[in-house]
């Protein structure tokens, strides 16, 4: 994570802005940090069955923050672990979105991925990871089934 930039809308993006804010004093212990660092945590697991279960366990903590403008972060997480299907299952938790609201969020997502394919592209560049428009549009019809 330190050496990816922190300027930008992508996952990895947030988490570099986490993993800044957990090592000012005044944050490191702040809630919302400590659990942005869980994420980090499923991300940097190295066993693919419990990076799926540490992501389900940090986005059903983080459910109630999770709106129309960074519905992209979890569907990230998600995709890089390999958990798409569960995706639902960690965010339509009490306090989090109804099932209609993230569908509708991923509905809106999966149209402007189609017209800005790179809205998808997370991780360093040397390196990328890409949601597609294609992916978000199997997981909205499986919401919708």
């Amino acid at each position: 994570v330190a050496r990816l930039m922190n300027d930008g809308p992508d996952l990895f993006a947030a988490l570099r802005r986490a993993f800044l804010a957990s090592q000012v004093a005044d944050f490191k212990d702040a809630p919302d940090v400590v659990l942005w660092m869980h994420v980090l945590g499923c991300l940097e697991e190295q066993d693919p069955v419990q990076s799926k279960l540490l992501a389900g366990e940090a986005w059903r903590a983080l459910a109630h923050t999770v709106n129309e403008h960074n519905v992209l972060w979890p569907l990230q997480t998600a995709h890089f672990v390999e958990a798409m299907p569960h995706l639902a299952g960690w965010l339509t938790v009490e306090g989090g979105p109804t099932l209609e609201e993230l569908t509708a969020w991923l509905d809106g997502l999966r149209k402007r991925m189609e017209e800005s394919p790179s809205l998808g592209r997370y991780g360093p560049a040397h390196d990328p990871c890409l949601v597609r428009a294609r992916h978000v549009a199997r997981l909205v019809s499986q919401l919708r089934a």
